[in-house]
């Protein structure tokens, strides 16, 4: 069957006609990285003042009116509670991200907005000795937090080695990485079994790159350090009530003499979206992640209201447990009958209300290797092909399956379309809604038969993509054997262009066997009180709440 071309499917802000976004969009070189912001409406004229009783004052000259002080402190409603704070021992929690990326730092960053440019942090200068040795010169001066002592290269060695020592959760952000070597005060060796083409933006930003206090971390023991972490951010832990919140206050020995601006942050359990938009909206939180998306358009029109979106790098993806033959989804024809029996766009359109971009394709627009051009699966069902393949591996009656998902309120949504949907061919799914703490260890577990679940993606590289998934023995890995070879020489080669080729071949490959069926690419959506600046969205988790720059006007 030859490749479908699709049309980019690009969300139009309210009250922009489509063809005149388009037209906006083209001018500005089309970048899918478009903001798009609710408006601020400005502040009515203070009143006259009054005397008591109501009658005139004494007439006086006017003055400039005295601003009141701006807030120093915010409250962010979060969409679940963290498991813990550590970044060594956690996974998959996107809401423990959401804060540890103001407690710590990582050696470098990735500016996901400026074409993947790696940032100093904790580390100032990088560069390679040989293929399979980085040298990293870091940070002078940096101190963590609670008198825990300056940061050195003997804390660098310290995480690296004992998350590979230890297989910590982490250890999976770290393959090719064979360990790291403090070399002086503040220079430490990291050295890999392999060269590795992503090493910049894997093992060493982001969740793989925050260094967390060896000192703290020996003295309090694994699970004490998760409830109060230390590390060198612009923000310090101050309390944990679970259930309730956690604090954070200002660093004020932060290497950045003038960051960060707030004194305090507060973090809000609210699992809610309705509850959590009606507190932002009345006042009673700042900030929230998460919203409904069927809420956004109101947001948006909320004077009190600020709104960013971007496009994410994620995707929302059904799976299935290849390593049960008894299952028929054990079969190639099955999952891709599943494939073509999906409505990508009714899940855009009900779930997402035009804020995502229906795709097949695992690489988000933009990334290394990403073809918008050419697809498998289409956006709209093909159920005559989706019976077809069902009576080929010999189901032309259909059959019952077990679905999980977590608890996100949009994908629950999803589960239920995508239910609905397979029926028409016959296939019978009965809905498993889990937390995610229990979705996540089941998967881990291969304890489930199929999965609806979404990633967000944790680098802008297209081996974070696809390696975790579909190599042997990875986090998200189910039972699929055939790309092993080819995800490694992903890895290892250096040139673009032949890294577009590996790739390429990789994801017909995955489109054939469909041990994953994606569905699409989802918007990030974020939006707080007006008078909150210096925030920008973020299109994966891993600065998706950096506080340092945010500041009350």
């Amino acid at each position: 069957m030859s490749p479908i071309r699709k049309p980019q499917y690009v969300p139009t802000p309210p009250g922009i006609s489509r063809r005149e976004f388009l037209r906006l969009t083209s001018m500005a070189g089309g970048s899918l990285a478009l903001l798009l912001a609710g408006c601020a409406r400005a502040p009515a004229p203070a009143e006259a003042p009054t005397a008591p009783g109501g009658g005139a004052g004494p007439t006086v000259a006017p003055t400039m009116a005295q601003k009141p002080p701006a807030k120093s402190s915010l409250i962010i409603g979060q969409a679940w509670e963290p498991s813990t704070l550590s970044p060594i021992t956690q996974l998959g929690d996107s809401a423990a991200g959401m804060v540890y990326q103001n407690i710590m730092n990582s050696l470098v960053w990735v500016d996901l907005r400026n074409n993947n440019k790696i940032m100093p942090d904790l580390a100032t200068e990088w560069s390679q000795k040989d293929e399979l040795t980085w040298i990293f010169k870091l940070r002078e001066g940096v101190q963590f937090h609670k008198d825990f002592g300056e940061f050195t290269a003997e804390d660098v060695e310290w995480n690296i080695n004992d998350t590979l020592e230890n297989n910590r959760p982490r250890k999976f952000l770290y393959f090719f990485v064979k360990g790291a070597k403090a070399v002086d005060k503040y220079t430490v060796e990291i050295y890999l079994e392999k060269p590795f083409a992503p090493f910049l933006v894997s093992p060493v930003q982001g969740t793989g790159g925050y260094m967390a206090s060896k000192k703290a971390f020996l003295e309090m023991g694994e699970e004490p350090f998760g409830r109060n972490p230390v590390g060198t951010g612009p923000f310090e832990f101050k309390e944990w009530l679970s259930g309730d919140h956690i604090s954070l206050v200002k660093n004020k020995n932060y290497w950045k003499p003038d960051r960060p601006l707030l004194e305090e942050l507060t973090y809000r359990p609210i699992s809610d979206a309705f509850v959590k938009t009606t507190a932002l909206k009345q006042g009673e939180i700042d900030f929230i992640d998460l919203p409904d998306y069927k809420d956004v358009a109101d947001l948006q029109n909320d004077p009190n209201i600020q709104v960013d979106i971007i496009p994410g790098n994620n995707w929302d993806y059904i799976t299935f447990n290849l390593t049960r033959d008894d299952l028929p989804t054990s079969k190639k024809e099955v999952r891709q009958a599943i494939g073509y029996a999906i409505d990508r766009q009714a899940i855009v359109d009900a779930v997402y209300y035009g804020y995502a971009t229906a795709d097949d394709d695992p690489l988000p627009p933009g990334f290394l290797a990403a073809d918008p051009d050419q697809q498998k699966y289409p956006d709209q069902p093909d159920l005559e092909k989706a019976r077809e393949l069902l009576a080929t591996a010999g189901h032309a009656d259909g059959f019952t399956i077990r679905c999980m998902t977590s608890d996100k309120t949009n994908l629950r949504r999803a589960l239920q379309l995508v239910a609905d949907q397979l029926s028409q061919i016959g296939i019978t799914v009965e809905i498993e809604g889990l937390d995610l703490g229990t979705f996540n260890a089941r998967s881990r577990e291969q304890e489930f038969e199929m999965a609806l679940e979404d990633i967000d993606i944790m680098t802008g590289d297209p081996d974070s993509s696809l390696y975790w998934f579909h190599h042997t023995d990875t986090i998200a890995w189910h039972g699929y054997i055939g790309l092993d070879e080819l995800l490694d020489q992903g890895r290892i080669e250096q040139d673009p262009g032949k890294r577009v080729e590996i790739y390429r071949t990789i994801i017909d490959q995955i489109l054939e066997d469909a041990p994953y069926l994606y569905i699409a690419h989802r918007n990030h959506v974020f939006a707080y009180r007006q008078g909150l600046q210096g925030y920008a969205a973020w299109p994966n988790n891993e600065r998706n709440f950096y506080a340092e720059d945010l500041r009350w006007t």
